[in-house]
């Protein structure tokens, strides 16, 4: 638990995996859609993705004091995971009580 009251929890099923490098296309869409979840792209480590979520949830004034508050979507400038197989720029950041977790979503146009 941070300073601030939240615990930014570990979702394993948007880390990247190199076994995604051989799926055929028509897999890689499956396994980056919405059963199986969007994945993040080999770049974000779990340790780089803690720090930048660390950062947002911050640079937002986010605390256990403030109670669900509205998800933040933050837009890079560089491709940061997959979302039914087509690279992502967007990432959402959501909190539930305590609890703060990050996966990457489709570009808004």
């Amino acid at each position: 638990m941070a300073e601030n009251g939240l615990a930014i929890l570990r979702r394993r099923k948007h880390e990247w995996s190199d076994a995604l490098r051989e799926l055929p296309p028509d897999q890689f869409a499956l396994k980056t859609g919405k059963k199986w979840g969007s994945k993040f792209s080999a770049a974000w480590t779990l340790d780089v993705l803690v720090d930048w979520i660390d950062a947002q949830v911050r640079l937002h004034g986010w605390t256990s004091e403030v109670q669900s508050p509205s998800p933040i979507d933050v837009r890079t400038v560089d491709v940061v995971g997959w979302c039914d197989g087509q690279p992502v720029r967007t990432i959402r950041i959501v909190c539930d009580g305590r609890y703060i977790h990050a996966y990457p979503i489709k570009d808004a146009p």
